[in-house]
């Protein structure tokens, strides 16, 4: 989580592309084809923001070359394993339990604005809906999201009380610079 203006959505998209394309550490078995949903409340979401913040993220480190970005579509798409970032809403949740990818895997899920979707039944049929990953590989999800309602389901599956089995990071992303 982080305020406005943070720089979350642009550090943790730019971790996301270089995860896609095999350059963060634990992803560069050739064999593992790392596939990334990204995830808002409303798919007509994605055009004006995560969307972009995909493609400036893609351009700063300098890898256009290697992106196919249609103007349209929901899908970017890295052309060297065919791997993609796949857009997707919350508003069709069932759009987003039939995904399925030509290459590899959906390795991570990302929901932006996390904060904005108010059932959490909906985030937890997304969850179960992520394939197995081969051993000894595990499906990433993450969510973003500005300051939060004391009862939004965010604070209660994750804050109050931790559970064991959830990591999360409160961090100064002014700080934290990602390296080209």
């Amino acid at each position: 989580k982080g305020s406005r203006n943070s720089k979350k959505s642009v550090n943790n998209f730019r971790r996301a592309v270089l995860k896609l394309i095999g350059k963060v550490m634990g992803t560069d078995d050739p064999n593992l084809k790392c596939n990334v949903l990204v995830i808002r409340k409303y798919l007509t979401d994605h055009s004006g923001s995560t969307r972009k913040e995909i493609v400036k993220a893609i351009k700063a480190l300098g890898l256009s070359h290697l992106f196919r970005i249609p103007k349209s579509e929901l899908t970017i798409t890295y052309i060297p394993k065919g791997t993609c970032f796949f857009f997707r809403g919350m508003d069709d949740v069932q759009s987003i339990t039939s995904i399925t990818c030509e290459e590899g895997y959906i390795t991570d899920v990302i929901f932006e604005e996390a904060f904005q979707i108010t059932n959490y039944d909906d985030v937890d049929k997304v969850l179960w809906s992520i394939r197995a990953l081969p051993d000894p590989y595990y499906p990433q999800f993450m969510f973003m999201f500005n300051s939060w309602n004391e009862e939004h389901w965010l604070n209660e599956k994750f804050f109050k009380p931790c559970p064991e089995n959830v990591d999360f990071t409160l961090e100064d992303y002014d700080q934290w610079k990602l390296a080209k």
